[in-house]
């Protein structure tokens, strides 16, 4: 992914934002899946890392199922090119989607006979629509924790019912029943233990997207009780200036990030502050959302699909509040981590 492919996700933004209700309801579109192969946005794992969260940043904004769909196939990508590169080959090398599935209920390789089997089963899965190949995580292969590349059609999927966000990748369970695995398909875990993550750019866009949707609704809003203009009192007013104020603190901390991660200096004060532009543009957009009361309930309420897909991304492992400040912590009393102290 280069800085084109940037530029091409914030190209493709504006044509995405306009069907982000319908894909929310019915679906990723195929051909807006290809569109994202073809801009580059599947192959990021030799872009910096600025350049990944910004086109994140730029689905974001708009469309979180695009957001999503481009940061699970970067991440695919990156992982089977660690895995082989017969693996990769496979599954496309970034010219089409391929998609992960992680924390199994449970998940087994069994070695017998000069095979290898799997058998497990993972209950939240995104994307088969549009993929032929997934990444199975946390497998249990003796006394290790690999992750598998297998064929969907492979696999038996059924309906996951699910009420969080990013609807449009249409979460479905994935069960795996003996099927054959080569050594080839066989990699490491994923790797949850870098201090950054692109995704971060998804966050921010995330809650820009949200107040950008209450502005425009706000505007226009007329109460329910009065029948006064929404936008004339204070309190909302208020509460507008407030989370724009959390957003003007976020872009500036995510500049720095940014330039960090570029530089190679992140460290354990870089992580930090990610978390805290995480939980920052949450309390931003959720203040926002709770501003319009039983509206922002409303499942049909651009504001609350904006929301939900947010909540998703903000959800990320790599956000943890507790470890990232603890980490920056330690760093500064110059302890060592007690969890690997033994």
């Amino acid at each position: 992914m280069t800085n084109t492919a940037a530029q091409n996700a914030a190209g493709l933004a504006e044509a995405f934002a306009k069907s982000a209700a319908t894909t929310d309801r019915s679906g990723y579109p195929a051909e807006q899946a290809a569109q994202l192969a073809q801009a580059g946005l599947f192959k990021t794992h030799a872009a910096p890392f600025s350049v990944q969260a910004e086109g994140l940043r730029a689905l974001g904004q708009v469309c979180g199922a695009s957001a999503w769909f481009a940061a699970t196939g970067g991440a695919a990508v990156a992982h089977a090119a660690k895995t082989s590169a017969e693996a990769l080959a496979e599954i496309g090398a970034g010219d089409r989607f391929c998609t992960i599935a992680s924390a199994p209920q449970s998940a087994t390789l069994t070695r017998s006979g000069g095979g290898i089997r799997l058998d497990g089963v993972w209950p939240s899965v995104g994307g088969l629509d549009h993929a032929e190949w997934v990444i199975l995580d946390g497998v249990r292969d003796g006394d290790q924790i690999v992750s598998v590349i297998a064929p969907i059609s492979a696999l038996k999927a059924s309906d996951f019912l699910y009420f969080g966000g990013v609807r449009g990748v249409k979460w479905r369970k994935l069960e795996a029943s003996a099927i054959e695995i080569p050594p080839h398909r066989i990699g490491a875990k994923l790797d949850a233990s870098a201090r950054l993550d692109p995704l971060i750019g998804a966050v921010l866009g995330g809650a820009e997207g949200v107040y950008t949707l209450y502005t425009t609704a706000t505007k226009a809003r007329i109460s329910g009780v009065g029948g006064h203009a929404v936008a004339r009192f204070t309190q909302v007013q208020a509460r507008l200036a407030e989370s724009h104020a959390d957003l003007k603190v976020c872009r500036a901390l995510y500049a720095a990030l940014l330039s960090a991660a570029d530089a190679g200096e992140a460290d354990a004060e870089t992580q930090r502050d990610q978390a805290y532009i995480v939980r920052t543009a949450m309390a931003a957009a959720n203040r926002l959302l709770s501003q319009m009361g039983a509206m922002g309930l409303s499942e049909t309420n651009p504001v609350q699909r904006q929301y939900r897909d947010l909540r998703v991304f903000a959800s990320a492992p790599s956000f943890n509040w507790d470890a990232s400040f603890a980490a920056f912590g330690r760093a500064v009393l110059g302890v060592e981590d007690a969890s690997r102290a033994a």
